[in-house]
């Protein structure tokens, strides 16, 4: 590392504290499946596309070394921006166009990928990052301009990657109006459409979306009683900090404006 500079990034929870930047460059530690998120990245950059890092090499540490993206990350309070119409839609742009550059990706049968996919969503031939959440997408004025992170790429269907995508940035249960409660369904409803529709989903794709939003927050609770369990810090303290409460409530506010959802898919 010629003696430069180590910047932790913030941001994160498998990885926390581990990942640094040198110079224009990030180190990450490797894992299990890092060889495969290498071919990923390097065909993405063969066909152009430029919403992911650069694979650059392994460094003397044995940390997979990418090119440093610019930009600003949604680490803690969710700031106003990153909760509007125009930054979903960005976020829906980046997807549509993440997945077309990856569609004609073909990876060895034999690559390892992470298995946090559960069923019906599991497979396929498309290849998704799977974890687009506020922390793992670079953003420049409001609008999201790359994914970064990929170590939960794997094979899966669209519809799970648009529902992870929505329960980030769509403030599911965020739109309650005191004086006219049951309104916020139909707007986020509407918002939700709005997500499928940039990026390009039609018909039956977007009723599967909303039970991907339901089997995601299911997933996602499990992951974390999981990994607090396991002792992991990050998810001790996030479930401390009520993050499973909320998880239960965005499942009861999706109970209790189920129609509202559905009728705005149709």
């Amino acid at each position: 590392m010629n003696g430069r500079a180590e910047e932790v990034l913030a941001g994160g929870a498998e990885n926390r504290g581990a990942v640094v930047r040198v110079g224009d460059t990030v180190r990450r530690p490797q894992k299990p499946f890092s060889f495969a998120v290498h071919l990923l990245l390097q065909h993405l950059e063969a066909v152009g596309f430029e919403g992911a890092p650069r694979f650059l090499g392994i460094d003397d540490a044995g940390r997979e070394v990418l090119d440093y993206i610019p930009g600003e990350t949604v680490t803690a309070t969710v700031p106003a921006w990153a909760r509007r119409a125009r930054t979903a839609d960005s976020v829906a742009r980046l997807l549509r166009d993440y997945h077309r550059a990856v569609s004609s990706f073909r990876w060895p049968s034999a690559t390892p990928w992470d298995s946090s996919v559960e069923p019906p969503w599991a497979g396929g031939g498309l290849l998704c990052h799977n974890d687009p959440v506020r922390s793992n997408i670079v953003c420049r004025g409001g609008l999201a301009v790359a994914l970064i992170d990929f170590d939960r790429a794997a094979p899966a269907l669209p519809e799970w990657e648009i529902a992870c995508a929505v329960r980030q940035w769509i403030p599911l249960r965020g739109e309650e109006d005191e004086h006219d409660p049951e309104s916020a369904g139909q707007r986020t409803a509407a918002r939700i459409r709005r997500f499928c529709d940039v990026y390009g989903l039609e018909g039956g794709s977007r009723l599967r979306v909303l039970d991907a939003i339901r089997d995601s927050e299911a997933a996602s609770r499990v992951m974390l009683e999981r990994r607090a369990a396991e002792g992991h810090p990050a998810y001790v303290r996030f479930l401390r900090e009520g993050a499973a409460d909320r998880i239960e409530a965005r499942r009861l506010w999706l109970d209790r404006h189920a129609e509202a959802l559905r009728d705005a898919m149709v």
